[in-house]
C-alpha cells in the first residue's frame, strides 16, 4: 500500500504492520504512534517530537533536526 501526503502532523503505526518513507518528513511538531509488533522506519525533520512504543514494536528514525524530545 502507498500513502501519498501533503500534511502531517502525526503517525500511528500498528497491529503488525511495516511503515517506511522513501523520503524526508517535515513538520514543527510530530506525534508518533508505533505499537501491537508493528515497525517503522522514517527520517523526520522536526522541532518537537513525541514518541510512543509499546508491545513488540520496532522504531528506526534518522533525524535531521530535532530540539526537543
Amino acid at each position: 500500500m502507498k500513502i501519498y501526503y501533503k500534511f502531517n502532523e502525526d503517525l500511528e503505526v500498528n497491529a503488525g504492520s511495516s511503515v517506511f518513507a522513501k523520503g524526508m518528513i517535515k513538520a514543527d511538531k510530530f506525534d508518533l504512534e508505533v505499537s501491537i509488533g508493528s515497525s517503522c522506519t522514517i527520517t523526520l525533520s522536526s522541532d518537537y517530537l513525541n514518541v510512543n512504543l509499546s508491545s513488540g514494536s520496532m522504531l528506526t528514525l534518522y533525524e535531521e533536526q530535532i530540539l526537543q524530545i
